[in-house]
């Protein structure tokens, strides 16, 4: 389940996925289902959501400039940060791979 946010503070460890989107945005809409879906397959990943219009604190801190974007963090850091429409095949990707990597003790 993603659990929606108005401020963000990186958890110390795992990996979190935050979503950056709005109601207006329909690229936002059209991946929140698969990203609510894969948030019960990854149980290991801590999945977020964040409207961007109620999050001015995160926008400016990111540098949001488009919507949707995802930002991807391991250990408190941001690791990886994708702007723009991602369907279910990209996003499980991004998913599996940092998955692999922090398995093998590396960075995402």
């Amino acid at each position: 389940m993603i659990q929606e946010v108005v401020e963000f503070q990186p958890p110390i460890s795992g990996i979190v996925f935050l979503m950056l989107g709005a109601v207006w945005c329909k690229p936002c809409q059209q991946m929140h289902p698969f990203v609510e879906e894969l948030s019960g397959i990854y149980s290991d990943i801590l999945f977020l959501y964040a409207d961007a219009e109620k999050s001015p604190a995160i926008i400016k801190k990111y540098q949001i400039m488009s919507l949707p974007t995802v930002l991807l963090f391991q250990d408190r850091v941001l690791a990886k940060k994708t702007v723009g429409y991602r369907n279910n095949t990209e996003i499980k990707k991004m998913l599996e791979d940092a998955m692999l990597k922090v398995k093998e003790g590396r960075i995402i």
